[in-house]
């Protein structure tokens, strides 16, 4: 079983913690890679040099033949390990090393038994959407996000979106911007503007606004197969483009269009884990305050 370990320089990644992970890989894996800035940081905090030929340093030389990616740290990271595979049908186990993880939703404390779990083949892989937009001459690297796509002003001004799907207008969203989110994407920030939750396996998007100008405008579930057409109006020469955690700038009065892409993530689902399991325990779903009172 060949691995490859996505991670980001954290402050909160201890000595122990790092020796543990490098333990369990050394035991289960028949080799593992880990990224350059990660491997530094291994180095720094335990002492330990890794060798070189398992070291990559981008996507452009990521280790061929691997079977599983972890990507070991938060939702951010499982973010930037996407952006590495660069489109590469590897799934992809999501470690959780922070606080709250919806895409990284294995503890730290259940690496051992999420590495013997993937060895004894014990477990499913679920395809998650990934979006696409064009309409920016190619300005942008990757233009693709698992989360979501944000249309947001850069200033006080509010800004105009007009959305319509296949040539048939939706509305025009007045306020502080709005996201296109992905069912992956539906637990992030479109949840916290009051987006819905959706399952992983809906084939559908949902359109929210941001601090809408009127408050009768609520976030919109829309089919994944539509065309989307965006256009920004506003007081501002410039407006902010978000993928996922990347943010450009963007010409105001730019027309962009927004798609399910063709391309997808595989993500790792462990047998003791699923989606609605990590709904309840991180969203503290049926949980009774009263009951700590007692």
């Amino acid at each position: 079983m060949r691995i490859a370990i996505f991670g980001t320089e954290l402050i909160s990644h201890k000595q122990d913690e790092l020796l543990s992970l490098i333990d369990v890989l050394e035991r289960y894996a028949e080799s593992y890679f880990v990224n350059i800035d990660f491997a530094k940081q291994i180095t720094a905090t335990t002492d330990r040099v890794l060798n070189q030929e398992y070291i990559y340093n981008s996507a452009d030389d990521f280790p061929s033949n691997v079977d599983f990616v972890i990507s070991y740290g938060g939702d951010g990271t499982f973010l930037n390990c996407v952006r590495t595979l660069a489109g590469r049908q590897i799934p992809i186990l999501g470690v959780n090393s922070g606080r709250l993880g919806f895409l990284a939703n294995v503890t730290k404390s259940g690496l051992e038994e999420a590495i013997i779990s993937l060895r004894n083949k014990e477990f499913t892989l679920e395809n998650r959407t990934m979006l696409q937009i064009d309409g920016l001459d190619n300005t942008i690297e990757y233009p693709y996000a698992l989360n979501e796509i944000g249309i947001q002003k850069s200033h006080v001004n509010m800004i105009d979106v007009e959305v319509a799907t296949d040539n048939q207008f939706v509305a025009t969203y007045r306020g502080d911007g709005v996201l296109v989110a992905t069912p992956t994407g539906s637990t992030a920030y479109s949840l916290s503007v009051g987006g819905p939750i959706l399952s992983p396996q809906a084939n559908c998007l949902v359109i929210s606004p941001v601090a809408p100008h009127t408050l009768t405008m609520r976030p919109l579930v829309i089919p994944d197969n539509v065309n989307l057409s965006i256009s920004i109006h506003s007081r501002n020469n410039h407006n902010f483009l978000t993928l996922d955690n990347r943010s450009y700038e963007i010409p105001n009065g730019c027309k962009l269009n927004i798609k399910k892409s063709e391309k997808s993530i595989i993500l790792v689902q462990l047998q003791n884990n699923s989606f609605y399991q990590t709904l309840r325990n991180k969203r503290m779903w049926g949980v009774d305050k009263r009951d700590n009172k007692r």
